[in-house]
């Protein structure tokens, strides 16, 4: 029997049907326990970035074994900060329980770094999994950049066993760090592909309904989902949108989400006349499927700091084209362009408003994106996680 002790900083709802798909199966031999740093969200929140109260509905404290530990930070709270968790707690339960594995989600706060080189002292194996990706480090400070890679190699990674890359630009990063291959394990991002591709065959035939509840009968929609914030740059897209119009008259654009930008875009679609751009606001996870089912294509164009793109994931289960900027994280692992979509450069909006245009086209298999997603999966990531060797 494996025992893995995830350190999460909150209940996040692409991670806990993973828990609870571990726990549920026997079959899976881990004996699982998830750490919790702070419960600032439990019973909803004000999502700073989506402007709006958040409370998911999907059980997030159930199926599961967790334990939230006491934040004894001196402004406490996951948004602000490196020192915004600091959980001393971790001692305590690290020392106490069984030899296990510990996976520390990233080292953005205080409490990872307890963590790793608590769990080190007292014997467990101690494994990091984060999604930073390679291709984002030219956009930092240079005396900072200096300073975080100091800081990894020559502190953090001295106390880590195993590293547990996400995608292959993570894994870049690492190798850029000295890491060796024989130093990770492949435990790819993932979303609950069972759940959504469910959703996905209950609802086919129903689109042409649910395109008449929205007033979207007959269009061919870009879908974008996510928040209305600068680093996922929406406001490309409706730019890009702009130009999309001019060969394909008929199409609509929809955005799933909220956020600091929306008076700005709504302003922008008043100003052009956009007739067919909607924007819905929050949309919570046991809904969201009515919106990959109608799309024709998907979109993300962030910039840096979309450390992967966990939406993306979502629309392939639902054999979405999708188009994606470079500095998505996801664009490496999830899209090869020309098969089941596009990457474009960041920032191009020409760029952009031709790749949409190309899947519009029907030049892209949507269905070879529910081909790849098989291979960033829940499933992939339990053989990722039974893996990992105990190292005493």
């Amino acid at each position: 029997m494996q025992r893995i002790v995830f350190i999460n900083s909150h209940p996040i709802q692409y991670f806990v049907p993973l828990y609870q798909q571990i726990t549920r199966s026997k079959a899976e031999s881990i004996e699982l326990t998830v750490l919790y740093l702070t419960d600032e969200t439990v019973a909803g929140y004000h999502d700073q970035q989506f402007g709006s109260r958040v409370q998911w509905d999907i059980p997030m404290m159930e199926g599961y074994r967790y334990k939230f530990l006491k934040n004894y930070s001196w402004k406490p709270s996951l948004y602000n900060g490196f020192f915004g968790l600091i959980n001393w707690g971790l001692i305590g339960e690290l020392r106490r329980m069984p030899k296990s594995i510990i996976i520390s989600h990233g080292w953005s706060y205080a409490s990872n770094l307890i963590a790793v080189i608590a769990g080190k002292v007292f014997g467990h194996t101690v494994c990091i999994r984060g999604d930073n990706p390679h291709s984002h480090e030219q956009f930092k400070n240079s005396f900072k950049r200096f300073i975080s890679r100091l800081f990894l190699r020559l502190i953090l990674f001295k106390f880590v066993d195993k590293l547990l890359p996400v995608g292959r630009q993570n894994r870049k990063l690492y190798r850029s760090l000295g890491i060796s291959d024989s130093s990770m394990i492949f435990v790819p991002h993932a979303v609950d592909n069972a759940r959504f591709q469910k959703q996905y065959l209950d609802s086919s035939g129903e689109d042409t309904a649910i395109r008449e509840s929205l007033g979207l009968s007959g269009k061919q929609i870009i879908l974008y989902v996510g928040k209305l914030i600068n680093k996922k740059r929406p406001l490309d897209l409706l730019s890009a949108y702009k130009q999309v119009l001019i060969t394909h008259p008929n199409s609509a654009l929809l955005f799933v989400g909220d956020g600091i930008l929306r008076a700005q875009l709504e302003e922008e679609i008043s100003t052009n006349e956009f007739h067919d751009v909607h924007i819905t606001g929050f949309v919570n996870q046991s809904q969201i499927a009515q919106y990959y089912t109608i799309a024709n294509v998907f979109v993300m164009c962030s910039q840096q700091e979309e450390t992967w793109g966990l939406s993306v994931n979502e629309a392939m289960n639902f054999a979405l084209p999708i188009v994606a900027s470079d500095l998505t994280g996801c664009a490496d692992d999830l899209v090869e362009s020309g098969v089941n979509g596009y990457v474009f450069p960041t920032g191009d909006v020409a760029s952009l408003s031709e790749a949409i245009t190309h899947c519009l086209d029907g030049r892209v298999n949507g269905q070879a994106s529910l081909d790849r997603i098989h291979s960033y999966s829940y499933e992939a990531m339990i053989q990722g996680l039974k893996a990992i060797p105990f190292i005493s």
